[in-house]
């Protein structure tokens, strides 16, 4: 009986003290309550990288295969390059989708003006922290060779480690979630670290937020230094540092000193933002276009990327000089070499280094280099890779006047080493010239199992436009590559090359209805309407693809049908009238404006219904297509 007894007091004073809680929680809620995303929260895991098949083509892909916000590298480390890895988080990545607004790139563009040795890579994405910029390096990085890793380090990354790692074992995490009693009593939010700002106070909880940073650097270094690449650390500072009133910069020194204790190259940018100040930031954090310039240049400026490894150094004796330079990579770059006869007499030169450096300094110049043309020829079949390498990507670069040497292109498509293939497809889309001779070679390249050149070659057919219809059954077979890259693109290439042709409209209708690719099949279904018209023998296919269980693809099945106009209207005036009734607002939408377009009078009364439709733009849209049936003007 006194066993019940204290059982049931003691669940009576936990519910009264559980609803006084939850009283007090809703008259005075908790200011950090959902301040900060878990990790488990919002990625489902502790890593993520963004959704991409990308095969490196069309350039302008801001995503590439790996899932970031980079340019595509070959797998394969070129001879004699210099890899440097640049991890982080939002800061380092830059805009979103504009991967060359980043410091990285950036800085690739500032040292490709020295040399054509470093190539620098942007492993970093938004919200990424010290340990999600290790996991990537595990992940992601490694296998690419690095010669050397940098971090670039906010100091948002002590507070999310803290807030994100100092969990309480599992059955009080689960009353946390669900007891406001709990709650008040754990006292969470003194335990977290709610603001930058605390960071620069010592503290219990910033001591031990500091050592989370510094164990998971560590850890990375370690992993680094065990692959054979240098480690250094980039510090960023804070836009408040920079206000009148900010606190010493506390956070900073802990940093610089834990670097010292570990042997670790650091480089602390508070001093350089002193030039820029507040208009160094967008907000507390990222950087303006001048603050990310500003970081490529003291990187250089301070040499955290060694000079010997940057600089053309072999190219003194062709600027006239005794011996070759080796100026800090900081200083700005030596002047353009515009000699093209020494350029190309360096092509000659016994060292392979040298010979590497004049074909870069061609393809620096461009068209201009065009005598140099013959002795580039020549190099395509030199003995290191890197020479063969850059003799390609220096024709591409002269572009039309090279058009003699697509022919001697051709064999480094196959070349073993991965650097001169790619760099052969890009000069053979850059050279263009007679569709005779380029179209031959471009084809021949789809027949590569080097995934980034099929892609390529694709992709420079695609910009021949109809010069390059010789290739449509080629263009057709690509649009079933393995490699989804490519088959994205070949999609695009069918338009442009063989518009309204009888085989790319068969072609198209065959890949949306084949593929088991959502993503795929809404591109292609995307391609018919940019045919318009002419893919009217489309039109059954797209009206199946209204049912698609993806909705990318009934979207862009309705916007095609809308597209190919009347033509279509008597197969799909009754199924786009139904797909006025989807779920989903925006393809009512584009069902709604197809209509129209196609002046499906059939389908008045069910337009008519939804001019009382929940979403303003079906409202719209169904307005205006009744009047284009009714015969006004859209």
């Amino acid at each position: 009986m006194n066993l019940l007894l204290s059982f049931g007091v003691t669940a009576t004073f936990l519910a009264v003290g559980e609803l006084v809680a939850r009283r007090l929680e809703r008259e005075k809620p908790d200011a950090t309550d959902e301040k900060l995303a878990l990790w488990e929260k919002v990625w489902h895991s502790d890593f993520y990288v963004m959704q991409s098949t990308s095969a490196g083509w069309p350039p302008s892909q801001p995503i590439n295969g790996d899932g970031l916000q980079d340019r595509t590298h070959a797998v394969e480390k070129p001879e004699g390059t210099w890899r440097v890895v640049i991890l982080g988080d939002s800061v380092t990545a830059g805009p979103p989708f504009q991967p060359a607004e980043g410091y990285p790139a950036i800085l690739q563009s500032r040292l490709d003006e020295r040399g054509p040795w470093v190539e620098v890579f942007s492993v970093a994405l938004w919200g990424w922290s010290t340990r999600q910029e290790r996991f990537a390096f595990e992940r992601i990085a490694r296998r690419y060779r690095p010669d050397q890793v940098i971090v670039g380090l906010c100091l948002n990354d002590v507070e999310e480690l803290q807030n994100n790692l100092a969990r309480p074992p599992a059955l009080v995490a689960a009353l946390h979630r669900r007891s406001a009693l709990v709650r008040r009593l754990v006292r969470a939010e003194a335990r977290q670290i709610t603001s930058i700002e605390e960071l620069f106070a010592d503290t219990e909880k910033t001591r031990a937020a500091f050592e989370r940073l510094f164990a998971e650097m560590r850890l990375l270094r370690d992993e680094v230094r065990a692959s054979g690449a240098t480690f250094s650390v980039l510090v960023f500072p804070v836009r408040f540092q920079y206000e009148s009133g900010s606190p010493p910069p506390r956070a900073q020194k802990r940093l610089a000193e834990f670097c010292a204790a570990e042997g670790i190259r650091c480089l602390d940018l508070q001093a350089a933002f002193a030039s820029l100040g507040r208009d160094g930031f967008e907000d507390l954090l990222h950087f303006t276009a001048p603050g990310r310039r500003l970081v490529a240049q003291r990187v250089l400026a301070e040499g955290l990327i060694p000079a010997e490894v940057a600089s053309a150094r072999s190219l003194g004796p062709v600027r006239g000089e005794d011996a070759p330079t080796a100026s800090a990579v900081g200083e700005e770059p030596p002047p353009g070499i515009e000699d093209v006869a020494a350029l190309t007499r360096a092509l000659g030169d016994p060292r392979p280094r040298a010979r590497t450096e004049a074909a870069w300094a061609l393809g620096r110049l461009g068209a201009p280099a065009a005598g140099a043309v013959p002795a580039l020829i020549s190099a395509l079949g030199d003995a290191h890779e890197s020479v063969r390498a850059f003799a390609a990507s220096a024709l591409g670069s002269i572009g039309l006047p090279a058009r003699a040497a697509v022919s001697a292109l051709r064999p480094g498509l196959r070349d073993p080493r991965q650097s001169v293939r790619w760099r052969t497809i890009e000069a053979l889309g850059k050279i263009g010239g007679e569709a005779e001779a380029t179209v031959p070679a471009l084809v021949s390249a789809l027949e590569s199992p080097d995934a980034y050149v099929r892609a390529g070659a694709v992709c420079a057919l695609r910009d021949l436009g109809p010069q390059a219809r010789a290739a449509l059954p080629a263009l057709a077979a690509a649009t079933h590559d393995e490699s989804f890259g490519v088959r994205a693109v070949a999609v695009q290439a069918l338009v442009s090359v063989g518009g309204g042709d009888t085989g790319s409209v068969t072609a198209l209708t065959e890949a949306m209805r084949g593929s088991t690719d959502g993503d795929y099949r809404w591109k292609a279904a995307r391609a018919l309407g940019q045919i318009g018209p002419a893919a009217v023998a489309a039109a059954p296919a797209l009206v199946q693809a209204l049912s698609d269980d993806n909705g990318h693809v009934r979207r862009e099945a309705a916007i095609a049908l809308g597209k190919i106009g009347p033509a279509a209207a008597a197969v799909a005036a009754g199924p786009l009238a139904r797909a006025l009734e989807d779920s989903d607002p925006t393809i009512r939408t584009v069902a709604a404006r197809a209509l129209g377009r196609i002046r499906a009078a059939s389908a008045a009364p069910a337009l008519a219904r939804h001019l009382e439709d929940d979403d303003e733009a079906v409202r719209q849209a169904a307005r205006s297509s009744l009047e284009a049936i009714r015969g006004g003007t859209r």
